[in-house]
């Protein structure tokens, strides 16, 4: 701008209008004149443009979405096909513009067969009759389709608990129902053994637990016959008591005699408090070793088996002490 024309543009916008001449006040425009004129300009402007350029013929890459009619209920899929097909066509821009904001879907009738996508396509953009399409990605299609087959499984609670100090569950938790009934693909369907939850995390407890667990379908194409299973344990307080056992043996000729030593092992074991009282009634474990597994060995030491010998109880073995004994046979004469 040179410096006559800037001068003109500050005495002519910059200044107060009081100092301009009353004729040039009269012929100036407000500013909202100024931008509604400007917005008219453009708009304008801007519909010739399109109106020009949109008549021209294009090329267009868009994904095409693919759906799968119901199968028969005798066969499965046993993978997902793409869910998008890539496709180019060619049209005015304007035939474009109503393909891009609304692409048709392309139903897929599954098949052994290969389906020949590029033709399905076509078909399907028949409703665009100016659109002329160009070449399909990919241009054939193979759906990998099994016998359906069904099975029962069970559930495995994926849950983590803590308890508060000396609780624990009383008896091993319960599942209702334990096992649930899945169908698809037979190749998926013979490798799965059971059937997840998802993840729970219970902390601190105290109390008896409830609680309804969400399953976790391992696949979308497998069917899960319902969608949550039922938990439930019974929670209790518990405590330490001990018990000294004498170590006998199982299976021994009779002529034969086996002494250990030491001949005592201590088991320490946790008992709900309710169910103390008959474990001090009657011995709760016996230490024993199987004459058979004194035969193979060849250290002149063994590990006693512990097992409880109540089983109506709810007891957990924590520990016992010496965790092997030495023995030694006695000759007959």
């Amino acid at each position: 701008m040179s410096t006559e024309q800037k001068n003109i543009w500050e005495k002519w916008f910059k200044r107060d209008d009081r100092e301009k001449p009353e004729s040039a006040r009269k012929l100036m425009f407000s500013r909202t004149e100024k931008i509604t004129a400007f917005a008219v300009a453009y708009a304008i402007a801007l519909g010739l443009w399109l109106l020009v350029n949109l008549g021209r013929e294009y090329t267009l890459n868009l994904e095409v979405p693919l759906q799968v009619t119901e199968l028969d209920d005798e066969y499965a899929l046993v993978e997902n096909p793409p869910e998008y097909a890539e496709v180019t066509i060619l049209a005015e821009g304007w035939k474009l513009l109503n393909v891009y904001n609304n692409p048709p879907t392309v139903p897929i009738n599954p098949s052994p067969e290969p389906l020949n996508l590029y033709e399905m396509v076509r078909d399907q953009m028949n409703i665009y009759p100016e659109v002329n399409v160009q070449q399909v990605e990919p241009s054939s299609l193979n759906l990998n389709i099994e016998e359906r087959v069904a099975k029962r499984v069970p559930v495995n609670p994926d849950i983590d608990v803590t308890f508060r100090r000396q609780f624990n569950f009383k008896s091993q938790p319960t599942i209702s129902p334990d096992s649930v009934t899945i169908s698809g693909a037979r190749s998926i369907v013979e490798e799965l053994t059971e059937l997840n939850t998802r993840k729970y995390e219970f902390d601190d407890l105290d109390d008896d637990l409830q609680a309804e667990l969400e399953l976790e379908s391992p696949s979308e194409l497998i069917q899960v016959e319902r969608n949550t299973v039922d938990l439930f344990a019974e929670v209790t307080e518990f405590t330490e008591a001990e018990v000294r056992l004498m170590v006998r043996v199982r299976g021994k000729p009779e002529n034969q005699e086996v002494r250990f030593s030491p001949s005592v092992v201590t088991v320490r074991y946790d008992v709900p408090l309710d169910e103390f009282a008959r474990t001090q009634e009657n011995i709760p474990y016996e230490a024993y070793v199987n004459y058979e597994d004194l035969e193979q060995d060849t250290t002149g030491s063994i590990s006693p088996n512990i097992t409880t010998t109540m089983d109506e109880l709810n007891l957990r073995l924590r520990n016992y002490q010496p965790r092997s004994v030495s023995y030694y046979k006695v000759v007959q004469d």
